[in-house]
């Protein structure tokens, strides 16, 4: 499978760091089934029987996908962060560059993203489309879905922020696009 975010360089110490932290954490005979790898990031199972690779998709280069070919076939994609695209035009040649190689069932092709104050920004409009699209299932998740994980400060600050700054609650804490917050239109 891929984990991908738009830059390479944040990788390291964010999705494959939680990897190597969970594999860890695992009996040493499961353990010992994978190495990792840190040029170019991936994990590989012994046997040439499964890899994670850990891509960046984002930039100037839109192509910069189109060369990827995995060892096997993938039966998962994961694009994190995904408002951080200049455009959808990255998205969609990932895509593209992925499905190629999916196997031929069960696979699951996850996008995910906080979605930027302004309400015409692409990433927004792409959900509004997902959820109109059978093919997609959109999960919107807030602070109220994590509350268990969140310490008492934050929680103070999150609910002093409803009442006192509305609008940046609603799109901070709740994923509700409410406008531009100073930009310009």
């Amino acid at each position: 499978g891929i984990f991908s975010r738009v830059s390479y360089g944040s990788l390291a110490d964010s999705s494959y760091a939680e990897f190597e932290n969970e594999l860890d954490k695992l009996p040493t005979d499961i353990r010992n089934q994978f190495t990792l790898k840190k040029s170019p990031l991936r994990i590989e199972r012994v046997n040439n029987s499964g890899t994670v690779y850990f891509m960046g998709y984002g930039g100037s280069n839109t192509s910069r996908t189109k060369s990827f070919t995995p060892t096997n076939k993938l039966s998962f994609v994961v694009l994190e962060e995904t408002q951080e695209l200049k455009s959808r035009e990255n998205l969609e040649q990932a895509r593209a560059s992925f499905q190629r190689h999916y196997s031929l069932e069960h696979v699951k092709f996850i996008v995910m993203g906080n979605p930027p104050p302004q309400k015409s920004h692409w990433f927004n409009q792409f959900i509004l489309e997902c959820k109109d699209d059978a093919d997609w299932d959109v999960i919107h998740i807030t602070w109220k879905d994590i509350v268990p994980l969140i310490n008492d400060y934050d929680l103070k600050e999150i609910l002093k922020t409803k009442y006192k700054r509305p609008a940046f609650y609603d799109w901070f804490y709740e994923g509700i696009p409410t406008g531009g917050f100073g930009s310009v239109y």
